[in-house]
Order: C-alpha cells, then structure tokens, then sequence
C-alpha cells in the first residue's frame, strides 16, 4: 500500500512538473503537455484513492507463534482482513532466527511459506521437530487460485497436510487488528 502512495507522490510531482513547463510555450506543445499533466493528476488521485482505501479499509491479524522445540524458528498464522465483501486471506509466515554474535541486532530471514483462502482458526501450526513444520489445513478452499505452499526455507522442511473439514475447527478468539490508523 505504501508503494501506491509514493508512485502517486511521484506522479503528481511529475504532473505538476508538466504543467510548469508547458506554462512558457507556445501552442502546439502547450496543449499535449498540459493534457499529460491533467492525465497524470487524474492517475496520482486514483492510486492515492486506492492507497487510502487500503490502509482504511484493511486490517491484519497476527496470531500468537508456535517455536520449534530448539527455538531458532518461529511460525504464525496471518490473516489479511480487507471488509465483509472480501475472502479470508490466511497465511503462514516462518522466521528462521539468526545465529553468532550479532543476532540479537537482526531478525534473519523471514517469509510466507503457506497461504490459502480459508479461515484462519482452521489451520493448525505443530513443530513435529526441531527441521519440520506442519501445517494441517482443510481440505476446502473458496479459492484455489489461492493456494500455496512451500516445501522448504532454509534447513526447515515444511509439510502441508490436508484434513477433512470437520477436523481441526479451532475455538480460539481472533487477535487485536493491526492497521495503520489503530
């Protein structure tokens, strides 16, 4: 959403740029440059459109994380909540923390490793060892377009395991939205 914002920041900066320089010509280039101008303000007005009804609009749940046994991985279950008109956009994020000296002053690595467009209580995070995260999903999906997962990050190997979809219903309250203006 931020990359919308600034592309609109820049077109409207080029926009006005346009029209400036279009101010001390003659026709026949004054015209096309100032209907550029008034074209690209008209698309920096969309995009920041866009960019705010993001922001406003959409919230994310971040789910509490499950630690591998040995502790230098995490996962957690996300959701990408944007209005009742939309579908659930659950996801699983691994972050492998970082070894030696420094690793306090840096994350490591980090990635989306499953995501798929159901509710987010029905999967369910077990570390069935210290190298191996399984994701038990259901069998289901609103849309299969939507649907990912991987097998690995770094030394983790992932397993997605489908359930049918009386399984898994976890009863678990979803978590406080993050959002930009909350």
């Amino acid at each position: 959403m931020i990359i919308v914002l600034i592309i609109a920041l820049a077109l409207s900066g080029i926009s006005a740029a346009l029209w400036c320089l279009a101010g001390g010509w003659r026709t026949p280039w004054k015209l096309p440059l100032r209907g550029g101008a008034v074209l690209l303000a008209f698309a920096s007005a969309l995009l920041t459109l866009i960019g705010l009804f993001g922001f406003v609009m959409c919230g994310r749940y971040d789910f509490a994380p499950v630690s591998s046994p040995d502790g230098r991985a995490v996962a957690r279950v996300r959701e990408e909540d944007c209005g009742a008109m939309d579908s659930f956009h659950s996801s699983v994020q691994l972050q492998l923390k970082k070894e030696g000296p420094f690793r306090d002053l840096f994350r490591g690595r980090s990635a989306e490793v499953f995501t798929i467009a159901s509710s987010p209580r029905s999967l369910d995070l077990e570390w069935s060892g210290p190298d191996t995260l399984v994701i038990h999903y259901p069998n289901y999906s609103r849309e299969p377009d939507e649907f990912s997962c991987r097998s690995r990050l770094g030394r983790i190997r992932i397993e997605c395991v489908p359930y049918a979809s009386g399984y898994g219903n976890r009863t678990e309250t979803m978590p406080p939205v993050k959002s930009l203006f909350w």
